[in-house]
């Protein structure tokens, strides 16, 4: 029996464009934020008491992609004229999973990210999801995750989101310290996350999560022991800490170029990636991957471990990737580009690979190493005809040196120094 898919959706839309993000999105419903011309930063993050934030990020799920020049909207959006935009974008939506019905028929994960979904109304969500269900399979039981910023939602919303079958919030807190906010361009406060945790808790979402990044120019190791304390205190199922990047195009990535801030070089980014991890294991929770942590086993994120395993996924709207067996590819990244071909009868793909034997092999020996499960040599020999305790002895030697992995029986696992370095051990693969 083949194993149920993934379902991806991005939501293109925001009312602010973070300086660090680089994911696709417009600003329909208000002014861009350019750090560049002061609107998304005002003060250093030297002056901050506190620490962190993050960048919601789906590594190999979603393109690395950023606004488009022209998307930038004007203030003083006319709202007729954004829920025609909205509502154009969803038709277009259900057009693309027709024509995935032929290739994708069973999903058991739908996970809605952005841009910000939380900006739509529960009506565009129903909306959504409904098309979902009448155009694919979804399980009963069927992880449905929304993405949601603290400054949106109150508590009908939420519980009419809960209504609608979404099991996961992810709450992209991403700072609880204001100067961070601040110097990340965040539209939301301190005081939204801990009210918007309160009102998903009343909603009944048990299973909630919380989304910080670490690593800002500045940042302590004590401040961001803080913010992990901060977030542990609204008592989320899940946590997700990412490395603060400087990703090419951004705003970010140009002040950086300019000299006007450090981010911590390798060695520190160890230490803050070695400190989270100690605080969070202390605290109970399951160190599963790079950058996720889990209350119990029942709480990690069943849709993004599609994408570490090569399990197929399908992605939805501007940006968007998807895979299915061996191929993989990805949607044109303007959102008028994608409403034009969609509207002539078309899918908006903007190119696609075939991975070879090779690339399945090594994409299978990064990603798992990335992953606490780790890589299963059985099933690696099972799947590419390879017994790597005999084939690639100097590789496992050096892969295991230095408290970097375990051999586990059959399997081979990183150790939090592995994780800590994983990216970097690709050069030995």
């Amino acid at each position: 029996m083949n194993t149920p898919a993934g379902l991806y959706i991005h939501i293109p839309f925001c009312k602010s464009k973070c300086p660090y993000c680089h994911f696709y999105s417009t600003v329909p419903w208000g002014v861009e934020g350019d750090a560049d011309t002061g609107t998304a930063i005002a003060k250093p993050i030297e002056e901050s008491v506190d620490g962190p934030t993050k960048a919601a990020a789906v590594g190999v799920a979603v393109a690395d992609a950023k606004a488009h020049p022209g998307a930038a909207a004007r203030a003083g959006t006319d709202k007729a004229d954004t829920a025609v935009g909205v509502a154009r974008f969803i038709d277009a939506l259900e057009r693309e999973m027709r024509g995935y019905r032929h290739l994708f028929a069973a999903f058991d994960t739908i996970y809605i990210g952005g841009g910000t979904p939380s900006l739509l109304t529960i009506a565009d969500l129903d909306r959504i999801l409904a098309a979902a269900r009448r155009h694919f399979t979804v399980a009963g039981d069927a992880e449905t995750t929304v993405e949601v910023n603290p400054a949106d939602g109150d508590a009908a919303w939420f519980s009419d989101l809960r209504a609608l079958g979404v099991t996961r919030v992810h709450l992209g807190a991403q700072s609880f310290s204001p100067a961070a906010l601040q110097f990340l361009g965040r539209r939301h406060t301190v005081r939204d996350v801990y009210e918007a945790a309160a009102r998903i808790r009343g909603a009944g979402f048990d299973n909630f999560g919380l989304d910080l990044i670490w690593g800002l120019p500045g940042q302590t190791i004590a401040e961001w022991r803080r913010d992990l304390a901060a977030a542990l205190s609204l008592a989320p199922a899940h946590l997700s800490a990412y490395q603060l990047s400087a990703e090419p195009g951004t705003p970010l990535r140009r002040r950086l170029r300019r000299g006007e801030f450090a981010l911590p070089d390798e060695e520190a980014a160890r230490e803050f990636f070695l400190a989270t991890d100690e605080f969070l294991r202390h605290a109970g929770f399951l160190h599963y991957e790079i950058s996720s942590y889990a209350r119990h086993p029942e709480t990690v994120s069943r849709h993004n471990g599609k994408y570490w395993r090569h399990i197929a996924y399908l992605g939805l709207g501007p940006s968007a990737h998807s895979f299915q067996d061996g191929r993989r590819w990805w949607n044109r990244r303007n959102l008028d580009e994608y409403l034009t071909i969609l509207e002539a009868g078309g899918l908006p793909v903007a190119a696609s690979e075939t991975l070879g034997h090779d690339e399945l092999r090594l994409e299978t020996l990064f990603l798992g190493l990335r992953t606490a499960a780790g890589i299963d040599l059985n099933a690696f020999r099972r799947r590419f005809g390879e017994e790597l305790r005999e084939t690639r002895q100097g590789l496992l030697a050096a892969l295991i040196t230095d408290t970097l992995n375990a051999l586990d029986g059959d399997r081979l696992r990183p150790t939090p120094r592995g994780m800590a370095v994983a990216d970097g051990l690709s050069v030995l693969l």
